[in-house]
C-alpha cells in the first residue's frame, strides 16, 4: 500500500502566500495580541509560556517578547516556539475571514482523489499542527483536513533535513507503507530518500530555482495531475 506525505509551501499551496501573507499577518498582529493578553489569563499564557526554555530573556516585558519574535521571524527561525505562537496569531486571520489559504486546485483534486481510493495523506511541514489544521480548514475548496490522516511537524517528529525525521514518520504510518513524499525542498529530498522514501521534486511559479544536475536526481513534478 501506498501513503503519502505533503510539504505545504511550494508544492499545495504558492510559496508566496507564507512569505507575503502569513509572516506578515503575525508581525502585525503581533504588538496588539501581545499587549491585550500579556497579564491575562487564556490560550496566550501557552504560548508565551513556550518561550521560557529557549528565550527566558523575551519574558521580562511585553516589549522584549515582541523584539524577540520579530527577530526571530526575520530569521525565519523554524523553532517550535515561533510556529506555535504564528498558528495562534493566523488564526484570529483565518476566523475573520482575512486569510484563505490558495491552495492550488491540482493539489485539492488530487487529495480528494488519494481520500476516495483509501490511499493515507498526511502533511509534513514547518508550521506547527496547529497552523497546518487552520491553513487547510481555510481554502476556496473549504475545509480540506477531512481528506487527511496526520500531520506532522518539528516538535513531533523533528527538523525537516534530517533524515531520523523521517525514519520516524515511517515508524508512525507503518512498515507497510511504501510513502510517496513531495516537496519543492531539495535537502528535504535528500533527507526522505535516505530513509527509503520516494521522493519526487515539486516546480512551482515562484518556486526557488534548482539545478538541473539536482533536477536530474529526482523525478519532476509541475502539477499533481501527472501522479
Amino acid at each position: 500500500m501506498t501513503a503519502v506525505v505533503l510539504d505545504i509551501e511550494g508544492t499545495v499551496c504558492p510559496i508566496s502566500f507564507v512569505k507575503d501573507v502569513l509572516f506578515p499577518y503575525a508581525l502585525k498582529a503581533l504588538p496588539d495580541v501581545v499587549n491585550r493578553e500579556w497579564n491575562r489569563e487564556g490560550d496566550f499564557q501557552l504560548y508565551k509560556d513556550g518561550f521560557k526554555e529557549l528565550f527566558p530573556e523575551s519574558l521580562a516585558s511585553p516589549e522584549a517578547f515582541i523584539e524577540c519574535v520579530q527577530l526571530l521571524s526575520h530569521e525565519d527561525s523554524k523553532t517550535p516556539p515561533l510556529k506555535n505562537l504564528q498558528g495562534y496569531l493566523w488564526k484570529v486571520g483565518y476566523h475573520s475571514g482575512e486569510i484563505k489559504a490558495p491552495i492550488y486546485e491540482d493539489a485539492y483534486e488530487k487529495i480528494k482523489e488519494w481520500h476516495s481510493n483509501g490511499t493515507p495523506v498526511y502533511i509534513y511541514s514547518s508550521g506547527s499542527i496547529a497552523a497546518q489544521k487552520l491553513l487547510f480548514a481555510y481554502t476556496p475548496f473549504g475545509d480540506l483536513n477531512k481528506y487527511l490522516s496526520g500531520y506532522f511537524d518539528p516538535s513531533t517528529v523533528g527538523p525537516k533535513q534530517d533524515p531520523d525525521s523521517y525514519k520516524m514518520i515511517q515508524d508512525q504510518i507503518g512498515t507497510g507503507f511504501k510513502i510517496l513524499f513531495l516537496s519543492d525542498n531539495v535537502n528535504e529530498l535528500e533527507a526522505a530518500s535516505k530513509c527509503g522514501l520516494e521522493a519526487r521534486l515539486v516546480e512551482r511559479s515562484g518556486n526557488a530555482e534548482v539545478t538541473d544536475e539536482l533536477k536530474g536526481k529526482y523525478s519532476v513534478l509541475r502539477t499533481f495531475k501527472s501522479l
